[in-house]
C-alpha cells in the first residue's frame, strides 16, 4: 500500500520548513504517544502538496507498513469536495479491505460510524504515513484519522486547521526570494551570466509571486526555449496584461505565468485545452478528449499527453488526466471567448460519447452474458465493467450538469447506462438520486415516454433499498402514463413489477392480483413471452403462501410460452422456479431434473448471472437430498461467478445460502464468516432486506455456539429491519431467532411470546414452511416448560412436514415427539420416534444427528 505520488528530482528550497516538519516528526515518534499529525497550510500553488509527498519520500522508510495518499477535493472547481465515508472507503480499499466488506447502509451518520471503526481497526499496531491532500476542513477529516501511535498524517489545505487536535501546524508562505531564483535556475536549467541576469531572475521570480507553481510553469517554458535569456521571459511577463476574472489580486502571478505557457501551444492543443473546461467532470481520457476536439481517439491522446509533458495536466492513472484547480479556472476563463455553437457542439459531442459508450458497456456489464469457455467476452465483460467504474463520477457529473442547464433527455439517457450497473454494485442511494433526477428532467421536458421509463428505474432500487412504498407509487405512475400512451405491453410489465413489490411485503392478494391483470393485458397482445413472465411471478407468489399445487402449472405453462417463443433465457428462469416449487413439495428428483435443464440453458445461453441464481438452488436440493458437499460445491461455484461478475447482489445471494449449508452440517465458524460477509456486502449496497437475512442466520450460528448477547444483538437488528420494510415474513424469521436467544438465556416464556407471533405472521401471509419451524420451535419450548401442549405442536408439524416434503422439519418434529415420550417415561415409544428422526438426519446429512444418536446411546 503505497500510493504516495512519484517524488520530484527537482523539489528545491523549503529547507526550513522540511527541516522543522522532520524535527517534529522524530519528536512525536520517540515519544510514542499520540498520533502523530501535521497540517501544511497556505495559499494556491504554494506547494503544500509537493513538501508533503517530498516529506513522506524522506520519511518512508520510518513508516515500513505503507505510505498512503489521498485528494480531499476540498477546493477542486466543479467538484464537491470528498465526503468523509467516501474518503473512508478509498482507504480502506487501499489497504487491502475488498468493496464488498466495507460497511455501507441507509443511514449516513451510522455508515460513516462503520467505516471509521473499521478504519481504526485495521491501522491499529501498523507504522504508516498517511497524506490527506486538499482537505476543505477538519470536520472532513477528523475521521479518517487512525488511532495508532506509531502513524504519521500529513493534511494539505487551504484553510487553517486550528481547531484540529493534537496537530503540528505548518503554514507554508510564498518561497524566498532566493529560493524563488534557486528553484528558476534549476528547472529551467539556467544559470543566470551577470549582474543584469541575474536581476532579471529575480524579477521574473517577483512576477510570480515566488508562488512555485508560476515558478514551474515559466522555467519549464524557457527551458523548451534554449534562445530565451532572463531578461526577455522578464519582459515578456511584464508586458503580458490577461488576467483570470476570479482570481485575486494575489494570484495575479499565477494567471500571467499561465497565459505565458498557454501561448506557447499550438493551436491544436490550444483549442483541447480550452474545451477541457467545457467536460463537467474531473478527468480526461483520450476518448473524452477525442468527443470534444472531435478527433481520432489516438490523436487527441497524443495531445494531452503533450499538455501533460507542458505540465498544464497531471496524470491521476495510466491514460486518466486531471487539472489543477486553478489551472482548469484558467482554461475555463479562456473558453468563455470561444463561440458558444461550438462549445455547444462540443458538449454534445461528449455526452453522445458517454450515452453511447455507457449504454453498450452496461448492455455487456449488466447482463453477464457471454458463450462457454468464451475468453474474449469474459475480457469484454471485465473491460465493460472497469469502464463503468473509472466513469460513473464522470457520468454523475454530466447527468448533474444536464439537469441543471435543461437537458432532460440527456439526464435520463445517462441514468439507463448507469441503471444497471448501480444496481449491482450499488451504493443503491446514489443510484436513487440519480433516477429521481431523470424523472424530474423528462417531466419538465415534456417526455413522457422517458419519465415512464425513469419512474421504472427509480421503483426497481427503491424495492431493492426497502422503499416499498415508495416503489409502489412509481410504478403506479409509470402505469399511469404508460396507458396514457397507449403502451399496453409496458403498462403490463410495470403491473408484473408492481406484483413483485407487494410480495416483498407479505401482501400476497395484492402481488396475485397485480400479475394477473398482466397476464390478461400480455394475452390480449398475443405476447407469449409477456404472458410466460406474468405466470412465472405468478407461481412465484403463490410457490410463497405454499400453493404448490396451484403454482406448479402456472410455472409449466411459462416454461412452454419462454419456449415457444424463443427466449432460453427466460425459460431457465422458469424451470429454476418449478425446481424450487417441486423441492418444496418434497418431490426432489423432479426439482433437480428442472433446474439441471435450467442450468444447462443458462450455460448454453452464455446466461452467467443467471447461473449463479440456479446453481443456489440446486445445491439446496442436494443438500435435502443428503448430498451436503455436493450443495457446498455448487454454491461455492455460484459465489465464485458472482464474484467474477463483480455482481454484489449475486454474492450476498450466495453467501448466505453458503452460511445455511454449513449450518445445516454443524459447520458454525464457517457459517458466521460467511453471512458475516454476506452482512457487510449487503450494506455496500444498501440492501436492507438482505441484511436483515444475514443477520437472522447469524443469530442463530450464535445460538449454536452459545453466544446468546451476541444472538440477541443480531436477531434484535433483524427485527428493526423487518419492521421498517414493512417485511412481515422477514419480521417472523427476526421473532424465531431472538427466540432462539432466549431460550439459551432461560427466558422461555419471553420466547413462547415472539414464537406465537411469528406463527400468527406466517399464518396471516400463508408462509406454510415458516409455520412448520416455528410449530417445532413452540413444541420445543413447550417441552421445556414441561407442558402437554408441545405433544400437539409436534404433530402438528410433523403432519405440515411431511405435506411441505420438508425433511428438516419433519425430523425435528420426530425428535421432539421421542423426547415429549422420554419425558413421561415412555422409553420404547421414544426410542422408536428418536430413531425415525436420526434416519432422517442422517439422510440429509445434518447437524443433529449427532446430538441425537448421543440421546438415542442413552436410552
Amino acid at each position: 500500500m503505497r500510493t504516495l505520488p512519484r517524488d520530484s528530482a527537482n523539489f528545491v528550497g523549503r529547507s526550513r520548513e522540511l527541516a522543522q516538519l522532520t524535527e517534529s516528526v522524530l519528536a512525536s515518534s520517540d515519544s510514542n504517544q499520540v498520533i502523530d499529525i501535521h497540517a501544511i497550510g497556505g495559499m494556491p500553488g504554494v506547494g503544500k502538496t509537493a513538501l508533503a509527498v517530498h516529506a513522506g519520500h524522506q520519511l518512508a522508510d520510518r513508516f515500513p507498513d505503507g505510505q498512503l495518499f489521498l485528494p480531499l477535493h476540498g477546493h477542486t472547481p466543479g467538484q464537491s469536495p470528498v465526503d468523509p465515508s467516501d474518503a473512508l472507503a478509498s482507504l480502506l480499499a487501499a489497504i487491502g479491505v475488498a468493496q464488498e466488506l466495507i460497511p455501507n447502509g441507509s443511514d449516513p451518520l451510522s455508515t460513516l460510524d462503520a467505516r471509521a471503526a473499521m478504519w481504526r481497526d485495521r491501522m491499529a499496531g501498523r507504522r504508516a504515513l498517511l497524506v490527506l491532500d486538499d482537505a476543505v476542513d477538519q470536520e472532513q477529516v477528523e475521521p479518517l484519522l487512525p488511532n495508532a501511535a506509531e502513524c504519521l498524517v500529513l493534511i494539505t489545505s487551504r484553510r487553517r486547521l486550528a481547531a484540529l487536535p493534537d496537530s503540528v501546524v505548518l503554514a507554508l508562505d510564498t518561497l524566498a526570494p532566493q529560493e524563488s531564483v534557486s528553484m528558476l535556475c534549476r528547472l529551467s536549467r539556467r544559470v543566470p551570466e551577470g549582474a543584469d541576469e541575474a536581476a532579471a531572475a529575480q524579477e521574473v521570480t517577483r512576477i510570480c509571486g515566488q508562488l512555485p507553481l508560476a515558478v514551474g510553469l515559466v522555467a519549464g517554458r524557457m527551458r523548451h526555449h534554449p534562445s530565451w535569456t532572463f531578461a526577455h521571459l522578464a519582459r515578456s511577463l511584464s508586458a503580458t496584461r490577461r488576467r483570470l476574472a476570479r482570481m485575486q489580486a494575489g494570484h495575479l502571478a499565477v494567471a500571467t505565468a499561465f497565459e505565458l505557457s498557454y501561448r506557447g501551444l499550438d493551436a491544436d492543443r490550444q483549442r483541447l485545452f480550452r474545451l477541457l473546461s467545457l467536460h463537467p467532470g474531473s478527468e480526461y481520457t483520450a476518448d473524452t478528449a477525442a468527443a470534444l476536439h472531435d478527433l481520432d481517439p489516438v490523436e487527441a491522446g497524443e495531445l494531452l499527453e503533450a499538455l501533460y509533458d507542458e505540465h498544464l495536466l497531471v496524470e491521476s492513472a495510466p491514460g486518466r488526466y486531471r487539472m489543477h484547480d486553478l489551472m482548469r479556472e484558467y482554461s475555463g476563463t479562456l473558453a468563455e471567448a470561444d463561440p458558444e455553437p461550438d462549445k455547444e457542439a462540443a458538449r454534445d459531442r461528449l455526452f453522445d460519447h458517454y450515452e453511447e459508450r455507457g449504454a453498450a458497456a452496461a448492455s455487456v456489464a449488466v447482463t453477464g452474458t457471454w458463450p462457454s469457455g468464451a475468453a474474449a467476452d469474459r475480457a469484454d465483460h471485465s473491460e465493460a465493467m472497469a469502464w463503468l467504474g473509472a466513469e460513473t463520477a464522470n457520468l454523475l457529473a454530466c447527468a448533474r450538469y444536464c439537469g441543471e442547464n435543461g437537458r432532460g433527455t440527456r439526464v435520463v439517457a445517462l441514468a439507463r447506462s448507469l441503471a444497471g450497473f448501480l444496481r449491482l454494485t450499488g451504493p443503491w442511494e446514489q443510484a436513487v438520486a440519480l433516477h429521481q433526477t431523470a424523472v424530474d428532467c423528462a417531466a419538465a421536458a415534456g417526455d413522457g415516454p422517458g419519465r415512464a421509463a425513469a419512474l421504472g428505474d427509480l421503483a426497481l432500487v427503491r424495492r431493492l433499498t426497502g422503499d416499498y412504498e415508495g416503489a409502489a407509487r412509481n410504478l403506479t405512475e409509470a402505469m399511469d402514463l404508460h396507458h396514457g400512451l397507449g403502451d399496453r405491453r409496458s403498462e403490463a410489465r410495470a403491473l408484473n413489477d408492481l406484483g413483485a413489490v407487494h410480495g416483498q411485503t407479505g401482501d400476497y392478494p395484492a402481488t396475485a392480483d397485480a400479475h394477473r391483470r398482466a397476464l390478461a393485458i400480455f394475452r390480449e397482445l398475443d405476447d407469449g413471452a409477456g404472458a410466460a413472465s406474468a405466470l412465472n411471478y405468478w407461481g412465484v407468489v403463490q410457490r410463497l403462501r405454499g400453493e404448490y399445487a396451484a403454482a406448479e402449472p402456472h410455472l409449466r405453462e411459462s416454461v412452454e410460452l419462454f419456449e415457444a417463443a424463443g427466449d432460453r433465457r427466460g425459460r431457465a428462469t422458469a424451470l429454476n422456479n418449478l425446481g424450487v416449487v417441486l423441492r418444496q413439495a418434497g418431490r426432489f428428483a423432479e426439482a433437480e431434473e428442472c433446474m439441471r435443464q435450467a442450468l444447462d440453458l443458462a450455460v448454453e445461453v452464455g446466461d452467467q448471472r443467471g447461473s449463479v441464481y440456479i446453481r443456489n438452488a440446486l445445491g439446496t436440493v442436494r443438500l435435502l437430498s443428503g448430498a451436503p458437499l455436493e450443495a457446498d460445491r455448487l454454491q461455492t461455484e455460484a459465489l465464485e461467478s458472482a464474484r467474477e461478475l463483480r455482481d454484489r447482489r449475486g454474492q450476498v445471494y450466495s453467501l448466505n445460502y453458503l452460511g445455511a449449508v454449513r449450518q445445516w452440517t454443524g459447520r458454525w465458524q464457517d457459517a458466521a464468516e460467511a453471512h458475516e460477509e454476506a452482512l457487510e456486502t449487503a450494506r455496500v449496497l444498501g440492501d436492507r432486506r438482505a441484511q436483515g437475512h444475514a443477520l437472522c442466520h447469524l443469530a442463530f450460528v450464535h445460538v449454536a455456539l452459545g453466544n446468546a448477547p451476541a444472538a440477541a444483538v443480531a436477531a434484535g437488528e433483524a427485527l428493526t429491519v423487518a419492521t421498517d420494510l414493512g417485511d412481515r415474513r422477514g419480521r417472523a424469521r427476526a421473532l424465531r431467532a431472538e427466540a432462539a436467544a432466549q431460550v439459551l438465556e432461560g427466558r422461555v416464556e419471553g420466547a413462547i411470546r415472539n414464537l406465537t407471533a411469528a406463527r400468527e405472521l406466517c399464518e396471516e401471509i400463508g408462509d406454510r414452511q415458516g409455520r412448520a419451524a416455528l410449530l417445532n420451535d413452540l413444541g420445543e419450548a413447550r417441552s421445556a416448560l414441561a407442558d402437554a401442549a408441545a405433544e400437539g405442536l409436534h404433530h402438528e408439524a410433523a403432519t405440515l412436514a411431511r405435506d411441505l416434503g420438508s425433511p428438516l422439519e419433519e425430523a425435528r418434529a420426530l425428535a421432539g415427539l421421542g423426547r415429549y415420550r422420554r419425558s413421561r417415561g415412555e422409553t420404547d415409544l421414544a426410542a422408536g420416534m428418536l430413531q425415525r428422526a436420526l434416519t432422517l438426519f442422517t439422510r440429509i446429512g445434518a447437524a443433529e444427528q449427532e446430538r441425537l444418536a448421543a440421546e438415542l446411546n442413552e436410552l
